[in-house]
């Protein structure tokens, strides 16, 4: 009996090995295909009957879609601890917010709370899915009327075009394209109608804070919002640290020249002047004195 024991043992072991290695194929052979395909998306709705809600900045409700993208966001957006300071330092009841994004709205709840009842934040983003879903968390908190989503990809002219990005990388990393791109493999695209700021937002003036936090064409989006700039004396603009914008002479001239000062935005969320061939900072700040 101890023998026939010890055999069974064996066998399921090696069956277990087995169903291991196949398993591990199977996972390398998926990984693969993805990196060699590519997908033109169609920009669907989120079915808000299967999201999910979590509870970040210890009271805001937000509700998520179930992709791993929505999961990583979160855990990514509420670690930073340096915009996150300068939101909660700088922002004022009654503000006003332009957000360009290409993510699931994390920071920008924070924004709605922090600008009160009688602020208002105007989130533009692609995917339709995203907007479904912070629309709803916008609800959920009592943000409903001072958060106002439009679905649109913002850069500096109008056009039909398309969000192309890498299959294993998060949409907030993809770039726009013309419409009749020619898709590489290992990427997806999503069909998205591009606008400027100034075309969608032809009366706003007076705006505090334009927020981009697109990891490319900031520059385009900026470019296209140069009437609302001029229109805004105190506002503030807010960007992720992109190598190729601050090396990027001509913009950083023009920028001056609507009297712009660059600023790094520090850990405590403070900020101080910024030397471009020396910044360590996440974010920058253009500030006009």
């Amino acid at each position: 009996m101890e023998e026939i024991s010890e055999d069974l043992k064996n066998k399921a072991l090696r069956y277990a090995l087995v169903t291991v290695v196949i398993l591990i194929a199977l996972i390398i052979a998926v990984s693969c295909y993805r990196k060699q395909s590519k997908t033109i998306l169609d920009n669907s709705s989120s079915n808000l009957q299967n999201v999910r809600e979590k509870v970040i900045f210890d009271d805001i409700k937000i509700k998520i879609n179930g992709d791993v993208f929505s999961h990583d966001q979160i855990n990514n957006e509420v670690k930073e601890k340096d915009i996150i300071s300068y939101f909660s330092k700088n922002l004022k009841k009654g503000d006003t917010v332009i957000y360009v994004s290409q993510d699931i709205g994390v920071q920008q709840l924070l924004i709605a709370k922090l600008i009160s009842q009688s602020g208002r934040i105007y989130v533009l983003n692609p995917f339709e899915k995203y907007n479904d879903t912070i629309e709803l968390s916008a609800k959920s908190n009592g943000f409903g009327n001072r958060v106002f989503t439009k679905t649109v990809a913002i850069s500096d002219k109008p056009s039909e075009g398309l969000l192309v990005y890498e299959n294993e990388q998060s949409p907030e990393y993809g770039t726009i394209k013309t419409a009749d791109y020619k898709l590489e493999k290992g990427f997806n695209a999503l069909k998205v109608e591009v606008v400027t700021l100034d075309e969608i937002y032809p009366n706003l003036q007076n705006i505090n804070f334009l927020r981009i936090s697109k990891k490319k064409n900031a520059i385009n989006a900026i470019n296209g919002a140069q009437r609302i700039i001029k229109r805004s004396p105190q506002i503030k603009i807010v960007l992720d640290y992109e190598k190729e914008v601050f090396q990027n002479s001509e913009f950083i001239n023009n920028m001056k020249e609507l009297g712009f000062k660059v600023y790094e935005i520090s850990k405590d969320g403070e900020i101080f002047p910024a030397d471009l061939s020396k910044v360590s900072s996440n974010y920058i700040l253009l500030q006009r004195n």
